[in-house]
């Protein structure tokens, strides 16, 4: 895990640990509602600022070492897929706000929380197929173009040793 990090934040792991810390904590209920509306309101507002502050700090210090996206030249790969991930799960907490308070605002039909876990489901289906699809040709690149390197550098090491080897003799 900790070879993703560059060395001044090798220890960046912790900053998703406590993210999934305050994520939990802020999912207890201390005082439970009858109806739990306000609770609900809550704890959707608190997971969508802690899932956005997650992501204004992966982008303000950038901690993932550099690897190279085919799709998005001078780009970093490692970061780009933590803040699309973290990015979806923000947008997730999103749609949990506009479903916690569109009860009460009667600005969406009754069957606002139905269409908006559709559109999260289909949203997060297609993301993660279209994620999981370019990450995995990016990869297989970069495998490629590692392999070709080492191979560039064995047959030249091969080379040098057999001129000296002809040097010798």
């Amino acid at each position: 895990i900790f070879h993703f990090y560059t060395d001044e934040f090798a220890s960046f792991e912790t900053a998703h640990c406590f993210r999934k810390a305050l994520l939990i904590a802020a999912t207890l209920q201390y005082h439970p509602d009858p109806d739990q509306t306000y609770e609900a309101r809550i704890e959707a507002l608190a997971t969508f600022f802690i899932n956005a502050g997650f992501v204004f700090v992966l982008l303000f210090f950038k901690p993932l070492r550099f690897c190279p996206s085919s799709l998005f030249p001078k780009r970093n790969l490692y970061l780009l897929s933590e803040v699309l991930i973290a990015s979806a799960t923000c947008f997730g907490s999103l749609l949990a706000v506009i479903t916690a308070f569109a009860p009460h605002l009667d600005l969406f039909p009754p069957s606002a929380p139905r269409i908006l876990g559709i559109i999260f489901v289909a949203t997060n289906g297609a993301f993660a197929f279209i994620f999981l699809s370019g990450y995995h040709r990016d990869l297989k690149q970069s495998q490629e173009r590692t392999a070709r390197q080492r191979l560039k550098t064995m047959r030249s090491n091969s080379m040098r040793s057999l001129e000296k080897t002809r040097d010798i003799m």
